[in-house]
């Protein structure tokens, strides 16, 4: 693909050491661009459905869906879970067995602590959750159906196709951060990777080590 610049243009706060990480982040990726125009016609890019030999994580996002003029962003993960990223940064994860949910907050660890972290700050059942949480598990709800209808209907980015493995509560995957440039939307994983999804259907990951970058073309 051509080269790309990727001006930061945060819809949220990337403040303190997650913003100089996500920066680093975008820094590889810009070099790993560069690396791939000059190779241009010297490999075969490999596409998500092909690399299922251990290159790509476990998990990562296949399908999103913005809405942060009210609510936030949605989206489903490789392994069939889905959830939503807040416009207040908080995060609510349902499991792939549609029976689990954790609810995240952003909080300081202490009264001297300047930087918030995420807090695990619930785990539910679908069907039994506090009534403070009503209205995020209806947009939940919502949000996945939403993206589920797309999905089936070929719309959007193509899922790989594997047989997910049962989720345990207190042990699900959620987008930590996210942020849109003018060519591409980048997440953050709560398991440590990272993923660009360019507007052209190509997308980056980068391990959670930063050992590996890898290129996925579009389909």
């Amino acid at each position: 693909p051509p080269k790309k610049s990727l001006p930061a243009a945060s819809p949220v706060s990337t403040t303190g050491l997650d913003s100089e990480f996500l920066q680093r982040q975008l820094d590889r990726v810009e070099a790993l661009l560069e690396i791939t125009e000059k190779r241009k016609g010297q490999y075969r890019p490999l596409t998500p459905s092909s690399m299922l030999n251990g290159s790509l994580p476990d998990v990562w996002v296949t399908h999103h869906v913005a809405y942060t003029s009210k609510y936030g962003m949605g989206f489903l993960l490789s392994d069939g879970s889905s959830g939503v990223f807040f416009n207040d940064s908080t995060k609510i994860t349902l499991s792939n067995d549609h029976k689990s949910i954790e609810y995240v907050e952003r909080k300081r660890t202490s009264v001297n602590e300047p930087q918030r972290v995420d807090v695990l700050a619930g785990c539910h059942t679908l069907d039994q959750f506090p009534d403070s949480l009503n209205k995020k598990v209806t947009l939940l709800k919502h949000f996945r159906n939403y993206l589920l209808d797309h999905q089936s209907n070929g719309e959007g980015e193509q899922e790989t196709q594997r047989t997910p493995p049962e989720q345990q509560s207190s042990n699900l995957i959620y987008v930590k951060k996210w942020f849109r440039t003018r060519h591409a939307i980048l997440f953050w994983l709560s398991s440590g990777i990272v993923q660009v999804v360019f507007f052209d259907r190509t997308e980056v990951i980068i391990t959670k080590d930063e050992s590996s970058i890898v290129f996925c073309d579009k389909l």
